[in-house]
């Protein structure tokens, strides 16, 4: 598929679906409109809700999503979402059948979001308004995290979180748990079995499978993990609370071998190396400013794949900024080379393959060979901050497993969700969650199974890396090669389920091994 006329044919025949797509659903209407036609508003109003979410998230801009979703009411009517099964049901061109069924989770998932949207509104709204007491004086709670991360004394940051279990609270009371009634009602009303149904069809992949898979690899990681936990933290684990876990994983005390100033020099480097550097300089927007009230945690914004993306980052210095700018160029660069010619398949999908670029970037400048060239941090500083983030990266694929098994608890009706989330959380930390800290089990709860793509791209990244590696060698990412091989991947956009992509690899399922092997690797 690398090949020239390969790649013409393939997209040829993507076209050609899409066009046959349009064609054959034309006669099918609900209110008056095609499918095509239907499907022409939907990409216009994503782009609608994109620069809104941009506006609020960069500019602090109140968020308006429910008068968006008012204006486009028939759009995610019933009408509409049973003529799209319908077209699907009638399509005979598997490529068709395959985008349509992309349209119809899409329809599905944003009339529930439709129904929800006050909700949701009134959730950002409250997050981004409220204030939180530090040291004396109101500061905006989405500044908390890092003044907890940043705070050296554990008693002071266990203090601070009370302001942020107080946060949690008040979105549980309010808000929270009348969004997910309503999702897991909503879900049935559409004819799915309920919540889980609906969520697994959205995300593509096998629930059981990859629950099974987590379990085993919390429990065969264990030891690794443990061992790391012990080695890396200055607070034993007995006495480790969650509040501790921002510090120890941001790396502070590496930050000065991270200057704010280098941050985007180095990343164009990088992608210069890898033969992407051009698209991540010219077609990829980043705002870095350090604007008022700009939400400090980096983010890619897709407006319109390939020709509008976007990245937000409000850099301060430090590991934290260039882990999270890598991980998000990673996002950004994927979808910026997309040549897929099918809306469906640009915008809409699984965000596993997505989310499994991103990792793979953000892995790159927790490498010795990256470090030594583009820091002045000594050997024994890099062997001590590789064994951070190796920390860092157990600590992340066992929580999101730990999450996916707790989220799937939840909807399947645990009789105490908060009790299911402290166990759940605490086996996969390695210390015990107390009640308080257990408040997090509605705001650390994702719709629609995001988790499950969370776990299916950590596999993904050690997949990807491991393919890369026997391929192009050690330093792939110094490799033009290897960066075609990634851009061949990337021209897919959204298209390939993430088992997909690791068939794609070569790998018939997702391995612990693999994963196990690229989490305990050296460098």
């Amino acid at each position: 598929m690398r090949q020239a006329t390969k790649r013409g044919k393939f997209w040829f025949g993507l076209l050609a679906a899409a066009l046959l797509l349009m064609g054959a659903a034309a006669a099918l209407a609900a209110g008056g409109k095609t499918v095509a036609e239907r499907r022409a508003e939907a990409e216009e109003l994503l782009i609608q809700q994109n620069e809104m979410l941009w506006q609020t998230y960069v500019f602090g801009k109140p968020s308006e999503q429910a008068g968006l979703y008012r204006a486009h009411r028939e759009l995610f009517g019933r009408d509409t979402i049973a003529q799209v099964k319908a077209a699907m049901a009638a399509a005979t061109v598997p490529e068709e059948k395959r985008a349509l069924g992309y349209f119809l989770r899409y329809l599905e998932i944003e009339y529930i979001n439709n129904e929800t949207a006050v909700l949701w509104d009134i959730e950002s709204d409250l997050e981004a308004n409220e204030m939180v007491l530090v040291d004396g004086k109101l500061v905006p709670y989405f500044n908390l995290r890092g003044i907890i991360a940043n705070q050296a004394d554990p008693a002071k940051r266990a203090e601070l979180s009370k302001e942020e279990y107080r946060i949690y609270g008040l979105l549980n009371q309010v808000i929270l748990q009348r969004i997910f009634d309503a999702g897991h009602r909503l879900a049935v009303d559409l004819g799915y079995r309920d919540y889980l149904d609906l969520s697994v069809a959205y995300r593509m992949f096998d629930l059981e499978e990859l629950l099974g898979r987590g379990r085993e690899f919390i429990d065969q990681s264990e030891t690794a993990y443990l061992k790391l936990f012990d080695e890396v933290s200055p607070i034993p684990r007995r006495d480790f609370r969650r509040s501790d876990i921002g510090r120890l994983l941001g790396n502070k005390e590496f930050d000065a071998y991270f200057p704010a100033d280098k941050l985007m020099a180095a990343a164009f480097a990088t992608f210069d190396k890898l033969g992407v550097g051009d698209v991540a300089r010219h077609k990829i927007l980043v705002q870095d400013e350090p604007l008022p009230k700009k939400n400090p945690r980096a983010a890619c914004f897709s407006v319109k794949v390939p020709a509008d993306v976007r990245l937000t980052i409000k850099p301060i210095g430090g590991y934290d900024d260039y882990s999270a700018l890598f991980h998000d160029f990673g996002h950004a660069l994927h979808f910026a080379h997309g040549k897929n010619p099918v809306w469906e398949f640009q915008q809409l999908g699984s965000n596993a393959v997505t989310e499994g670029y991103a990792y793979l970037m953000q892995s790159l400048p927790d490498r010795d060979a990256w470090l030594k060239k583009y820091t002045t941090m000594p050997p024994a500083e890099r062997q001590k901050i590789h064994q951070r983030v190796k920390f860092g990266r157990f600590y992340m694929a066992r929580r999101y497993m730990a999450k996916l098994l707790y989220e799937t608890e939840f909807h399947r009706g645990a009789e105490n969700p908060r009790q299911r989330y402290q166990y759940w959380l605490s086996k996969a930390y390695g210390f015990q969650l107390n009640d308080e800290e257990a408040t997090r089990y509605l705001t650390d709860l994702d719709p629609f199974l995001y988790a499950a793509d969370y776990v299916q791209a950590f596999y993904l990244e050690a997949m990807l890396d491991h393919h890369l590696r026997k391929n192009f060698g050690k330093l792939w990412w110094e490799n033009p090669k290897a960066g075609a091989f990634l851009t061949g991947l990337w021209a897919e956009a959204n298209r390939l389920t993430g088992a997909e992509l690791a068939a794609k690899l070569g790998y018939p399922h997702y391995d612990n091994r693999i994963l196990l092997e690229y989490l305990e690797a050296d460098d």
